[in-house]
């Protein structure tokens, strides 16, 4: 894990129930402090907190539908960015792509509200 450049999380129903691996595994993630990509695999765009696993919904990761293009474009863009934030824009917490026009494009037409983190 300390070659990576992000770390990935499918967020699905029982996700936020999952304390041994998963749990471990996120703990290492943030110890080492990897760009956090949370995929939602009922393609909200910003984070869930009915299904998000407790330890992540207040750390600054970018949260999408689980959709190639959107995985894709936020594994190219957001590591990136993230290393240019100061520790005051970090504790702000989550992230989303706010593109309605762009989640249209990958027929997703439903969203909750938008929130700016």
């Amino acid at each position: 894990m300390k070659q990576s450049d992000a770390f990935g999380v499918v967020v699905g129903e029982s996700t936020k129930y999952l304390h041994k691996f998963v749990r471990w595994e996120i703990e290492l993630a943030l110890e080492l402090g990897l760009p956090m990509v949370i995929s939602n695999l009922n393609n909200k765009a910003e984070m869930d907190p009915d299904r998000c696993p407790a330890i992540l919904r207040d750390v600054c990761a970018i949260h999408v539908p689980f959709k190639k293009d959107a995985i894709k474009y936020v594994l190219e863009n957001f590591p990136r960015a993230l290393h240019t934030f100061s520790a005051e824009e970090r504790a702000k917490g989550w992230r989303y792509y706010n593109r309605p026009e762009w989640y249209k494009s990958m027929g997703l037409y439903e969203f909750s509200n938008f929130r700016c983190h």
